[in-house]
């Protein structure tokens, strides 16, 4: 039993890990040599813009009950970004973080296109 929580708490420790450095990340500045040897040019306001929105009525009716961008629970009436993958983040930290890459923070997936990841895009 007690291997049992010691694996779960292993896990969930590794994963706010990666959380932690996807946050890092998206809130460095641009001076980080490793945002400027991996990013890809982002996406424009524009198609920031045209990325489908919702607000929260009920945490329970998203996937995800934090944003997985900053850690912060979403709240009642916050604006939510819904990338074509299914995950959802605040509006703000996605739009951020989609100033700078054109995937999704969890999956990398593209963030617009769904399926296609943006190195396929590239090479078309």
């Amino acid at each position: 039993m007690f291997g049992l929580i010691l694996s779960a708490q292993r896990r969930q420790d590794r994963q706010r890990g990666r959380l932690r450095q996807r946050q890092a990340i998206a809130n460095s500045d641009s001076e980080n040599p490793y945002i400027r040897e991996r990013s890809y040019s982002g996406l424009s306001a524009e198609e920031v813009t045209s990325i489908r929105t919702s607000r929260v009525s009920s945490a329970a009716d998203y996937r995800e009950q934090t944003c997985s961008i900053c850690l912060g629970e979403f709240k009642r009436r916050e604006a939510l970004k819904i990338l074509a993958c299914g995950h959802t983040f605040h509006s703000a930290c996605i739009a951020k973080w989609l100033a700078r890459s054109t995937d999704c923070p969890n999956c990398k997936q593209h963030a617009i296109n769904g399926g296609r990841q943006s190195e396929e895009l590239l090479s078309e």
